[in-house]
């Protein structure tokens, strides 16, 4: 496995700088995967701005080949002005055409949940367009051309990729929708991401998950986007994707997921500011790796210390992939066994 591109020592922290003299070639390729970033969007506009221009700069260099951002793009949903600030600093990479994917978050949203249909999110559509995506390479399908479920597919050497994007605790129907992408799109591995799906101690949430139990961040009946009905049909819990989605694709090679943070010593992180926790799921002998990692209140007034973003730099010549917690605002790293590790995939 090669090392960590790009990646110097300097005072005791791991730097992530683009490598401009290493040569491209067909085994690797990097996803550039964002955790919530709500604190950001009433508190630091420039940090927002900052961690997308990264994105695109090293997009630009050949360092980043596909972005998706996993949820709660703001912290309310229904306040115009944080939709400014996030359309600022995101409609950088549609400006650039970098290929990227948006999943929605229960604050994204207008009250931070949703009702029986999902349609109270007034900005979102509005700030990430079906008519952007629609056409582009790397863009499939959205939902009903909505774009808070999307399907996007991408090529890296002899490999071909199917990118899901699901919505929050996703309805029977949208699992549905998946299941048809998979099936009428031959791909050989296929990547995920949802906002709430597994817990600060790598569990997958239950319907009856609460603050005390789960995290911080709770399960689907905390918000009310099931209604506080385990069986009602708006959506599913994590288990329930768990179930009846993931294990049916055993070429499910990485699911992702944030939403949730620490409850004192339940799960990895800190006086519950972040949340990180690996988990793997076996289906017919392969792997699923699932990851939850959320850094959002992480610290001060500006939380400058939450914008950080995972590379995951894919290697098929070994099958696996090496991971990366970087801050591109405060240039830092997080380099403890939790935030930078190898995987393998199957």
């Amino acid at each position: 496995m090669p090392s960590l591109s790009g990646i110097t020592s300097v005072t005791g922290l791991s730097r992530v700088q683009p490598n401009l003299n290493e040569t491209p070639d067909n085994t690797t390729w990097t996803l550039c995967v964002i955790p919530d970033t709500q604190r950001l969007a009433p508190n630091n506009a420039t940090a927002y701005n900052t961690l997308m221009q990264y994105v695109v700069d090293e997009h630009a260099l050949g360092n980043i080949d596909m972005m998706i951002h996993m949820g709660d793009v703001v912290n309310s949903g229904g306040t115009s002005s944080e939709w400014t600030v996030v359309d600022n600093a995101m409609s950088r990479l549609q400006t650039n055409n970098v290929p990227h994917l948006m999943t929605i978050g229960n604050w994204d949203y207008d009250n931070g949940n949703a009702d029986s249909n999902r349609s109270t999110s007034t900005y979102w559509e509005p700030t990430f367009p079906y008519s952007y995506w629609n056409g582009k390479s790397w863009h499939i399908e959205s939902y009903q051309n909505i774009t808070t479920n999307q399907c996007g597919m991408m090529t890296f050497g002899n490999y071909r990729y199917l990118f899901l994007t699901l919505e929050i605790w996703a309805r029977p129907e949208v699992l549905s929708w998946a299941d048809r992408m998979i099936d009428a799109h031959a791909a050989d591995r296929i990547i995920v991401s949802t906002h709430g799906l597994t817990a600060p101690n790598g569990v997958f949430e239950p319907d009856n998950g609460t603050t005390s139990n789960w995290g911080q961040g709770g399960s689907p009946d905390k918000y009310g986007i099931c209604n506080y009905d385990a069986d009602d049909n708006n959506c599913r819990s994590g288990e329930e994707i768990r179930d009846q989605f993931l294990k049916k694709h055993d070429n499910i090679i990485l699911t992702v997921n944030g939403h949730d943070v620490a409850f004192g010593n339940n799960g990895q992180g800190t006086n519950a500011l972040t949340a990180f926790s690996t988990t793997t799921l076996t289906v017919n002998g392969k792997t699923n790796n699932v990851h939850l990692f959320n850094y959002q209140n992480d610290s001060g007034n500006t939380y400058a210390n939450s914008a950080y973003l995972r590379l995951y730099t894919f290697d098929h010549s070994d099958n696996t992939c090496d991971v990366v917690t970087y801050n591109p605002v405060q240039d830092t790293n997080l380099t403890d066994g939790e935030n930078q590790f190898t995987f393998s995939y199957t």
